[in-house]
């Protein structure tokens, strides 16, 4: 995220670090969003800092319009915008269990789409398993409204597709790894309990 001084600032987390437990445990929540996603923020404001005339630029921006950044800070700034943009995504999309299965016109148009939610979820963990090494899974909207299920590697974000975040689950080992060694299905069907789907049906009611 950014302030009003063009400097990207680590987000409080909307609930304690140990809120999500059992599921995702403290231990993992302080090493995940308090030194890994900080050190994206702190990367890409070491890059900013040096290169004023785009300090301006929020998150998104910079990801779309990397081609117009000057060419030796394009990977930096790619990878560490990037970075900060799918944790903020996932550490604000998660809230205590327990938590209602999607509803709203989230609900419907998963419904409409997949069948049922259960549908969705079976195909939402067959791509999350199918991640390999590093990467995301998301489901995103286009600018229509249409529900999609992608996966992106490493910090990627839909951004670069022209696809809407609605909801991502990380699938980077640094997310499961201390409470889950091994176990990414393990992770992945924890992470269901958490998923904040009412949160994700504003984002998606506002398209």
């Amino acid at each position: 995220m950014k302030n009003n001084n063009g400097v990207f600032y680590l987000p409080d987390l909307p609930y304690a670090p140990n809120a999500l437990e059992p599921y995702i445990n403290e231990e993992t929540i302080m090493v995940h969003h308090f030194t890994l996603h900080k050190k994206y923020v702190d990367q890409l404001n070491a890059i900013m800092e040096k290169n004023p005339g785009y300090q301006e630029y929020g998150l998104v921006e910079l990801i779309q319009n990397v081609e117009k950044l000057p060419a030796d800070i394009r990977t930096g700034v790619f990878r560490n915008a990037g970075g900060v943009l799918n944790h903020d995504y996932y550490f604000d999309m998660m809230r205590p269990a327990p938590n209602d299965l999607p509803a709203g016109k989230l609900g419907e148009a998963i419904n409409k789409q997949f069948g049922s939610f259960d549908n969705f979820k079976k195909d939402f963990t067959t791509a999350a398993m199918a991640v390999f090494g590093s990467g995301w899974t998301w489901l995103v909207a286009d600018a229509a409204g249409k529900l999609y299920i992608m996966n992106t590697e490493n910090q990627v974000t839909p951004y670069s597709f022209d696809r809407i975040p609605i909801i991502p689950i990380d699938i980077w080992e640094h997310s499961f790894f201390q409470q889950y060694p091994a176990k990414r299905a393990d992770y992945i069907e924890a992470w269901y309990n958490v998923a904040d789907w009412a949160k994700a049906d504003v984002l998606y009611s506002a398209l």
